[in-house]
């Protein structure tokens, strides 16, 4: 249930290559630290403040570094221009890291 003190049901996905199984696993303590809960292997959800989120972003970035890491924070049902936030995603063409918080656009989907 999505209260006024934490409006933000977040979504947390991550993808770590095999070689930063430390970095994922202090990616994992950070996202149990801050009370999300996991869904599956690399999926957590949980309630959060605006501005938990973007700390939570800051942090994960400093853990992140330039490596190999995918990890995507979407927040759920609360204002449909609610931005995703990229906090990395690992670039196979220039093989570097890009920090972005990009906005997702939501399409209209029609059930036949």
């Amino acid at each position: 249930m999505v209260s006024e003190k934490y409006p933000y049901n977040i979504l947390v996905t991550y993808d770590v290559s095999t070689e930063n199984e430390k970095i994922r696993l202090k990616i994992v303590d950070k996202l149990a630290e801050k009370n999300l809960h996991r869904l599956q292997y690399s999926v957590f959800l949980g309630y959060m403040t605006k501005n938990e989120v973007e700390m939570l972003s800051l942090e994960l970035q400093d853990l992140i570094g330039d490596n190999d890491v995918d990890l995507r924070i979407f927040s759920l049902c609360r204002h449909k221009n609610d931005p995703e936030i990229v906090v990395s995603e690992y670039s196979p063409t220039t093989k570097s890291q890009i920090f972005s918080v990009r906005q997702h656009k939501k399409e209209k989907v029609t059930f036949y």
